[in-house]
């Protein structure tokens, strides 16, 4: 699925094999780039080659993406198990490296020296950027599959979260010292932000609520969203939050959903006495959203399935004391939204792939009810109805 991430004066945009780099200081703001192909990768990772925009098709697509702090490189992990680092300038490919599972989840620290990944197997690597030779070093690892990371106090922590309900803040670079974990959640936490002001962590689970966390693992706030949720339901029906994108300038947290044709706006207000978060506006989208991101400048981009409308650019509008979501209708905003969804080819990569979080909803098993009631029944006295055993014939073994 097509993802976005914004940071400074730009905007990364991936979907299938091929990322686009959105500057919007620059003449021609939208540039994209095709990640290498099986055939121009060398067995070490180096690339043979730097531009890709007429690399033959290949059945490789992005798996997580990432910029760093000042905008500078853009890291993309694939699913060849490649991660490639790139300088978002002029689209130069720094280096291709080999990760040991698919990844999913990358970041820069702060001084963009290293990026940090997260793979299916649960476990943390840390890369240098400037030296494409030396490995990945393991930080830490989880027993299940990680589904988001991110560093936190100017990368004075790292915080994971899994499919087994929980989040863990760890100490970095030494992340075998666990600070504390973050409990409460009763799905999969598909994705966090932070509030670096109030130094708070906010989670998204697939059981839609938001939680808000201290460093501490205290939990803050619960807040359930809006959309249709019940525990017993099956997984083609089931709701759940796919993304939280913040901006930490007015407080304002959208959220988006898988199998709910919404996004929810909120606010987040936070004193010494509580913190909480507030409902402003619930936002209806025509088919199923990819993606949503704030950039520098506080507008809502948001990617959705929707031909020649994949991309969708919404102001924050404060009246009467009240924030309000309106369609941008900047001239440079809207000619660069234009040009994105004339990218038919790009966007059609990303239809028709299947999420995986509704496969991470865990069944939870009623075995108790059962055999309460043959205690019960042993307790009274009565007969227990026998078990019921089913026998299988037995197949000749082939000579």
């Amino acid at each position: 699925m097509a993802t976005i991430k914004a940071c400074c004066s730009r905007i990364l945009l991936s979907s299938g094999d091929s990322f686009a780099v959105i500057n919007l200081g620059n003449e021609k703001p939208v540039q994209v780039v095709k990640i290498p192909t099986k055939d121009e990768v060398t067995a070490d990772g180096e690339s043979k080659s730097l531009l890709h925009n007429n690399s033959p098709k290949d059945d490789n697509r992005i798996l997580a993406s990432a910029l760093s702090k000042s905008g500078k490189y853009l890291a993309v992990a694939d699913d060849r198990k490649y991660l490639h680092l790139y300088t978002t300038d002029d689209g130069c490919l720094i280096s291709s490296r080999c990760v040991v599972r698919r990844c999913t989840g990358v970041v820069f620290s702060q001084d963009e020296t290293s990026v940090i990944i997260s793979d299916k197997s649960g476990d943390v690597y840390r890369f240098v950027v400037h030296d494409e030779k030396k490995e990945g070093e393991l930080l830490l690892g989880h027993l299940s599959m990680l589904l988001d990371l991110i560093l936190i106090k100017n990368d004075k922590y790292v915080v994971t979260s899994d499919r087994d309900e929980k989040m863990r803040i760890s100490c970095y670079p030494n992340c075998y010292n666990i600070h504390s974990f973050c409990l409460g959640h009763t799905q999969y936490v598909s994705s966090m932000v932070y509030d670096e002001e109030d130094d708070l962590l906010i989670s998204g689970s697939g059981d839609c609520t938001i939680r808000i966390w201290n460093n501490d693992g205290q939990e803050q706030h619960c807040q359930k969203c809006r959309c249709p949720y019940n525990s017993s339901e099956t997984e083609s029906e089931q709701s759940y939050i796919r993304r939280l994108a913040y901006n930490p300038t007015k407080k304002i947290l959208a959220v988006c959903f898988g199998r709910y044709l919404n996004i929810e706006i909120y606010q987040l207000t936070s004193c010494k006495e509580t913190t909480s978060l507030e409902l402003l506006e619930t936002l209806p989208v025509e088919s199923e959203i990819w993606d949503v991101g704030f950039d520098e400048s506080g507008r809502l981009w948001v990617v959705q399935s929707l031909e020649d409308k994949y991309i969708s650019v919404y102001n924050l509008i404060e009246q009467q004391d009240q924030i309000k979501l309106e369609k941008c209708v900047e001239e440079k905003i809207c000619n660069t939204v234009n040009e994105l969804n004339s990218l038919k080819e790009f966007f059609t990569a990303s239809q028709n792939i299947e999420s995986i979080y509704p496969n991470l909803k865990k069944v939870r098993i009623d075995n108790m009810t059962e055999y309460l009631q043959r205690k019960e029944k042993r307790i009274q006295g009565q007969k227990l109805d026998p078990p019921t055993y089913v026998f299988q014939e037995k197949k000749p073994k082939l000579s």
